[in-house]
């Protein structure tokens, strides 16, 4: 029964001891460790054979199955004996289940697939799976490093920037609180598909000239024509990181969608002449 049951969970280092179910049918399945590797000091590398103590943790999972599962996995903390090591003690913990990691590795990366996917968001991965909508969003971000590649420079760039709806604030080491910069600085591919090639936080000219410079002499060098609004900032920027490249001011919107940009333009497009008064 063991091994039938770990190879139905499918989280490679660990197994199944058993498996309880409760009056409202929520099942609740009890693991221990099962991988050699989890008694070695992450520190040092030396195999402690000393417990110093057990605990159990709640590790969030994926769904299996139409009714509630839930995860206690029993593991031992060690004590390392090597008087080198500055880790007097450790957990035991496993690939998918890192240490501190309260999210199995399989759920972030189901969520993160999900959003990448372009059939989902985070706001709604986290109504299926067992997350919030930061911890989506920092594994739909991690998916997307290891997938992208450095972008082809475009002959015609468009900068604009877009507003969060929401303030946002953070903690800093001195324990006070700051709000986060609101404006995020899009630069867009307006030659070829016409992709959103990155975002930057701010809309100074500082932050823009990080991040052009942060694409290499060879990627500025193809950018002939450069799009911007009327905005001081983004034309002093372009100054200074595309010195060679034309600029051209548009009061054109940029209207964003998860898959692709598209311009609408602010000028009035000539109609054809009216011969008689509307409504008559």
């Amino acid at each position: 029964m063991r091994d039938g049951t770990r190879f139905c969970l499918g989280l490679p280092g660990v197994a199944v001891n058993r498996v309880e179910q409760d009056a409202d049918g929520v099942r609740t399945v009890h693991l221990g460790t099962d991988d050699e590797a989890a008694a070695a000091c992450p520190e040092c590398g030396v195999f402690s054979t000393c417990v110093r103590q057990r605990r159990t943790t709640r590790p969030r999972d994926l769904p299996y199955g139409e009714v509630a599962l839930e995860v206690r996995w029993h593991k031992r903390q060690f004590a390392c004996r090597e008087r080198l090591c500055k880790q007097q003690a450790f957990t035991e913990s496993i690939d998918e289940l890192p240490p501190y990691a309260r999210i199995t590795g399989r759920t972030r990366r189901a969520a993160a697939a999900a959003v990448g996917s372009g059939w989902s968001v985070a706001a709604a991965v986290t109504k299926e799976l067992p997350m919030s909508w930061p911890i989506a969003h920092a594994a739909f971000a991690a998916h997307a490093d290891r997938l992208l590649v450095e972008l082809v420079a475009p002959e015609v760039l468009g900068i604009d920037e877009t507003r969060r709806r929401r303030p946002r604030w953070a903690k800093n080491e001195a324990g006070s609180w700051s709000r986060l910069e609101r404006f995020e600085t899009n630069f867009v591919d307006l030659s070829g598909p016409g992709g959103l090639l990155g975002q930057t936080a701010g809309r100074t000219s500082k932050t823009v000239v990080d991040w052009l410079d942060g694409r290499g002499e060879d990627w500025k060098a193809q950018v002939q024509v450069v799009v911007i609004d009327m905005c001081s900032p983004y034309r002093a920027a372009v100054q200074q990181a595309l010195p060679d490249a034309r600029r051209s001011l548009t009061g054109s919107t940029w209207c964003a969608s998860p898959t692709r940009w598209s311009r609408r333009s602010a000028a009035r497009v000539p109609g054809p002449a009216r011969t008689s008064r509307p409504g008559r």
